[in-house]
């Protein structure tokens, strides 16, 4: 296996040329010799604590979208699906995954494409006078069948065309719509709900948010001791969440605020008489699953038919399950073991997916900002000082581990023992924790960075970045104005229903739009700007002075003794004189294993 991540993801996305290359490699660099390592990694080197809170903050974070999702299908297909089919396909989906995937670190669930193109099914079915769940049978079927082909033909190679530049955007986005769709929410309440009930709801929300970011930042104060410090900190969102709902309690049960509307048992949605529909779809029709309630047939012809939505929802699923990857294996991530792109692939299409049509399931992806707040939930990350002023949050380590992503489903497969109790949650706390998730996400990301040099109109007061010392300021506004008009169009289609489904084919065009930036930016300007650099080359932020001329003093008398390439005893002569001319020269840009140290580089 390759010590640096940058070589594990270049072998992970290389194309193999083989059949079922990709998915052989994934199974014998990944699979088989981490997977023991993958349960026990969560209980070792003091991880317990950590991933114990990562589970009971990802449950609410992983909870109420289903739950929210469930009540959108519910409207948007007639019963046919809602809440007890998204919470089963969550728990399913997880718990297999944890068990069988290539990359625990990525979280299952409901999309908003997903959930648009199943609509635009449920709607084809209805014009077609077609019955929506066995047809939705065949879908699945075949859906799986092209999944399975795409990963044993090794397409997930095709993200290593994915750059930064889209990276960043995408992650941006996720960010942003938490943050909005949380903020929508609390607005609204000034719209449908009394004053009472508006302002307890603003209360509710910013208060477990800024409840959760002081409860996480206390790890960074002396208050109490280190150990209380470092629990509270890893146990910030469930502490708010349990203290903002008590608080909630105290005010009188007239005030007009929503709860969560947790389920008290899993049963299908859609009634055929008096009686919930069979979990077991019959794909061949015949059960009455039609809003008629008639006994009929599955025509032939749309078992046939079905293939063309199949294909679409193969398409959209590898490219939302592979973004979400792409994002979570990152170099930045400080992930030790190798990825696996065609395994997951090949788990979605092989095993959840035709369990998930036959019990006439949502199709579950890899739900971008719940991996990424399940990531960084695991992730132990240092805040590294830059000059000119600011700090960049870096991750140093990451536990991988498939015991918190089977732990979180596995609890949602039993939410409904604890309806009474979580239906003690107002909806408002969990928009806070929406707030904390959508936030939390946004340092690191290159784009928000690059944006708030926007608010610095005095360019000497920029952070030293690698692409402002070694770049000229326009260049590098450019590319990220050409950034931010790609970023406002796919959120302008994200937020419309109507375009909403083909989100992730619009995000692949970001892919090919980059591919044609070589007739804009010169190679260099590329490598500075959509380079994977954690910290800029000159950065010399939390490293010894003494240390850093001294590397700056070695490097500068190699180079000299290269290009020299005198005799032994001249060239030493050389080197000494270069020394003594390098310490009072102006600096030069160091890379980032001078500035961190040469431990820091093996984590890059």
């Amino acid at each position: 296996m390759p010590d640096s991540v940058d070589a594990d993801i270049s072998t992970d996305l290389q194309r193999t040329r083989r059949f079922c290359g990709g998915l052989r490699r994934d199974i014998r660099r990944r699979l088989i010799p981490h997977y023991k390592s993958d349960w026990t990694d969560a209980f070792t080197d003091g991880n317990l604590q950590k991933t114990t809170a990562c589970i009971a903050f990802l449950f609410f974070a992983c909870l109420s979208p289903a739950i929210t999702f469930g009540a959108m299908y519910e409207n948007d297909t007639n019963f046919n699906m809602g809440v007890s089919e998204t919470l089963l396909a969550s728990s399913i989906a997880g718990i297999t995954y944890s068990l069988l995937c290539g990359q625990p670190l990525c979280i299952l669930g409901g999309t908003g494409p997903n959930l648009a193109y199943t609509v635009g099914f449920y709607k084809l079915c209805n014009v077609l006078d077609v019955d929506f769940l066995p047809a939705r049978v065949w879908q699945g079927l075949w859906c799986s069948l092209f999944t399975v082909i795409l990963a044993l033909t090794d397409a997930s190679s095709l993200m290593q065309y994915c750059t930064r530049f889209t990276e960043d955007i995408f992650s941006a986005l996720i960010s942003v719509i938490f943050i909005v769709g949380a903020l929508e929410q609390i607005f609204d309440a000034f719209r449908t709900k009394d004053t009472a009930g508006a302002l307890l709801t603003a209360c509710l929300a910013f208060g477990t948010y800024l409840l959760a970011v002081t409860l996480r930042d206390l790890k960074k104060t002396k208050w109490l001791t280190s150990g209380l410090r470092y629990t509270i900190s890893n146990f910030a969102v469930s502490l708010s969440i349990v203290a903002m709902s008590g608080i909630a309690q105290a005010f009188p049960k007239n005030v007009d605020i929503d709860w969560l509307a947790a389920p008290d048992r899993l049963q299908p949605s859609f009634q055929v008489g008096s009686n919930p529909r069979p979990w077991i779809i019959d794909p061949l029709g015949g059960q009455g699953l039609n809003p008629e309630r008639k006994i009929r047939a599955l025509p032939t012809w749309a078992i046939f038919a079905a293939i063309f939505p199949g294909i679409g929802m193969a398409l959209l699923n590898y490219l939302d399950q592979n973004l979400t990857a792409l994002l979570i294996n990152r170099p930045s991530s400080a992930r030790k073991k190798p990825a696996g792109y065609h395994l997951d692939l090949f788990v979605l299409g092989a095993v959840i997916y035709p369990i998930v049509s036959i019990l006439g399931l949502p199709f579950p992806c890899a739900a971008t900002v719940r991996s990424v707040a399940h990531q960084n939930a695991l992730t132990t990350f240092d805040d590294k000082r830059i000059p000119g002023g600011g700090t960049q949050r870096v991750a140093t380590k990451v536990i991988e581990t498939r015991w918190t992503h089977f732990a979180i489903h596995a609890l949602m497969a039993f939410s409904t023992l604890f309806g009474p109790l979580l239906r003690n949650i107002p909806k408002a706390v969990l928009f806070g924790v929406f707030l904390y998730m959508g936030i939390s996400s946004m340092p690191g990301n290159q784009f928000f960075e690059r944006i708030f040099l926007w608010g610095i109109w005095n360019t000497r007061d920029y952070p030293k970045y690698d692409y402002i010392i070694h770049l000229p300021i326009k260049r590098v506004h450019l590319f990220t104005a050409i950034q931010t008009g790609c970023f406002i169009i796919l959120y302008l289609l994200k937020d419309n229903k109507d375009t909403s489904v083909g989100f992730p084919f619009f995000i692949a065009g970001l892919i090919v739009l980059r591919r044609f930036f070589g007739r804009i930016f010169t190679q260099n300007e590329l490598e500075d700007l959509d380079g994977n650099e954690l910290m800029p080359k000159s950065s010399t932020a939390g490293a010894d002075p003494e240390k850093v001329e001294e590397s700056k003093t070695t490097e500068s008398c190699v180079q000299q003794s290269e290009e020299n390439a005198k005799a032994a005893i001249v060239l030493e002569a050389t080197q000494s004189s270069e020394c003594d001319e390098s310490i009072i020269a102006p600096e030069s840009p160091t890379t980032p294993s001078a500035a961190f140290g040469p431990s820091h580089k093996s984590e890059l």
